[in-house]
């Protein structure tokens, strides 16, 4: 529910959690040279997954938000059986859906789906629906201090406590609560948000449908514009999974988290090729946090670092009590079948040569992939971003060190050694 800006303008979001891992660059293409295959060569120093490989899963930070690309894959995790809307106003498509573990009171399991029109673009609109056994008018009344976007232009004042008015309505014969957020400035017209809220069948629903948003130049934006003439279309389409006939939910195409071996099964015959998969590196130091399946033109995520193909993207972070790595250091490893970054477009800083394949190695100076964000929002962060590349048995590795200064080499030895999975 916290407002953000992006790409210049400011929005009031319902959302209470949104996942977003800030990627940036261009993706272009790289030749290069193929080495030896490697795969006997194993470094003992790789973590291998816990337990049987039925078992393992990945164990993210904040692992009690999750999202998907799908409903199905979501109602693994969501815990309850709930309706959707067989009716998408023209345009609109299935973004994502969220799940957030005992969210609501603490006590229930949340669950958000986005529906989004012209994705990417500069008109780009969305409307989320919120779904939970929990009853959601109680996430509408928060009103304690500091639940304020923090965030506005200093022309427009301080941000006062967010307000919430609930008026009893009924849309489409269904009773329910509309909800109306208001969020005041001190120097500057207030923004507002909309929700129709109801129960139905022992299930609470919210349904976020309009927001009246300002540039940073105070101009009136609309990024959640759904009429109420397509609302109560909406209302009245609503049915249980099994029964949709008209909205895809199946979200094809789309990127998507792994969580464990159901998700890598899928990444694998998505990538048409085998992965190395370690859960820790540099003796453990190194955890891997989080890892995603990237899809060519998905429509579900909004990364700036856009592979030109389907890649899978292992990220690994130092542990807080490293006595080697600074808290936040980073390595971001990709696997493609073809190149996702063009060396040419790098400062190259040497060669390697590691069990027969041949690393190059370079820095990004002119700015140009911005995997972490730096020169943007990371101004002040001093700390190296290096790239190594190199092909083995046919995969291109992209691994991009944040920090972890220490150690690289080895490092990337530990992957080329690593077996497939």
């Amino acid at each position: 529910m916290i407002a953000k800006f992006r790409k210049g303008s400011y929005r009031l979001s319902a959302a209470a959690i949104i996942l977003v891992l800030v990627l940036s660059g261009v993706i272009l293409a790289i030749t290069l040279k193929s080495g030896k295959n490697t795969e006997s060569a194993v470094d003992p120093n790789v973590g291998s997954m816990k337990g049987t490989f039925s078992s393992w899963k990945v164990e993210r930070l904040n692992d009690w938000v999750k999202w998907f690309p799908s409903l199905a894959r979501a109602n693994d995790f969501s815990g309850f059986r709930f309706k959707v809307p067989d009716y998408l106003p023209p345009g609109y498509q299935l973004q994502n859906v969220e799940v957030l573990k005992n969210y609501v009171n603490r006590i229930d399991n949340q669950v958000t789906i986005t529906f989004v029109s012209n994705f990417g673009k500069s008109d780009e609109k969305k409307f989320t629906l919120l779904v939970s056994k929990g009853n959601l008018l109680q996430t509408y009344s928060r009103s304690v201090a500091g639940d304020v976007r923090s965030n506005a232009p200093a022309s427009w004042g301080n941000a006062q406590v967010r307000s919430y008015k609930q008026d009893e309505v009924t849309y489409a014969g269904i009773k329910g609560t509309l909800v109306t957020q208001i969020q005041n400035y001190e120097y500057h017209q207030p923004e507002r948000e909309k929700s129709f809220v109801w129960q139905d069948e022992g299930v609470w629903y919210a349904m976020n449908y309009y927001s009246e948003n300002h540039s940073r130049e105070g101009h009136p934006e609309f990024w959640t514009n759904i009429s109420q003439n397509e609302l109560e279309k909406l209302l009245l389409s609503f049915t249980f999974p099994q029964q949709i006939q008209n909205v895809s939910y199946d979200g094809k195409g789309n990127s998507f988290p792994i969580y464990d071996e159901k998700d890598l099964l899928e990444a694998k015959k998505i990538l048409g090729f085998k992965v190395k998969f370690p859960i820790g590196l540099s003796n453990n130091q190194l955890k891997l946090i989080d890892s995603l399946l990237l899809q060519a033109g998905d429509q579900n995520t909004g990364y700036d670092f856009r592979p030109d193909a389907d890649s899978i993207k292992n990220i690994y972070h130092a542990e807080y009590n490293s006595k080697i790595y600074e808290i936040n250091d980073e390595l971001a490893l990709y696997q493609s079948k073809v190149p996702i970054v063009n060396a040419a477009k790098l400062s190259v800083i040497r060669k390697l040569d590691i069990n027969g394949i041949d690393i190059s190695v370079g820095e990004d100076n002119n700015n140009v992939y911005n995997e972490y964000g730096r020169g943007t929002t990371n101004k002040k962060d001093t700390r190296s971003q290096t790239y190594y590349l190199w092909k083995q048995n046919g995969i291109y590795y992209t691994a991009i060190f944040l920090g972890l200064d220490k150690n690289q080499e080895e490092i990337v030895k530990t992957l080329v050694l690593a077996p497939i999975q």
